[in-house]
């Protein structure tokens, strides 16, 4: 802004930098957002992931029947509920919460990535997935998770 219209004559003068887009797009708020913070409108190529070496031990509990709490039209169920009735009146309740980190090596050019799109806001216009080769669509769409890829921490 150049000069603004409470000051001097009452006129507004300002410095076009960029388009963002136009009135019409009603995905106007997230685009604008994405400008704020020098993100591109659509997600960076991705990079190779690799399983680090953890000392974490993971247990495969792909064979138990987990529900999340998410609405139907979810794309990141994060995080899954499983009960089991014990048979002696008590339950056992696992808790499972993704942990794409495991992924992700501290320095790594995804960590540079992740680095630089940091903060969280919703864009309804698109999904800016981190890790589509560990969740990819069509794992994040369904309830069970891909054996091959999502192990929960015991």
């Amino acid at each position: 802004m150049r000069r603004h219209p409470l000051k001097g004559d009452r006129t507004f003068n300002a410095d076009l930098t960029q388009f963002i887009t136009d009135g019409e797009d009603h995905f106007a708020p997230w685009w604008v957002t994405l400008a704020r913070h020098n993100l591109e409108k659509e997600a960076p190529d991705m990079v190779a992931i690799s399983e680090q070496e953890t000392a974490l031990v993971r247990e495969d509990l792909t064979a138990l029947d987990f529900v999340t709490i998410d609405s139907a039209s979810t794309e990141d169920m994060d995080d899954a509920l499983h009960v089991q009735d014990n048979g002696d009146g008590s339950l056992l309740l696992t808790i499972a919460i993704a942990d794409p980190t495991a992924y992700v090596e501290q320095g790594s050019n995804l960590d540079e990535i992740a680095r630089k799109r940091a903060f969280t806001t919703t864009c309804r216009a698109s999904i800016f997935r981190c890790c589509r080769a560990i969740c990819p669509t069509t794992c994040a769409r369904c309830a069970r998770m891909n054996a091959a890829r999502c192990w929960l921490a015991a």
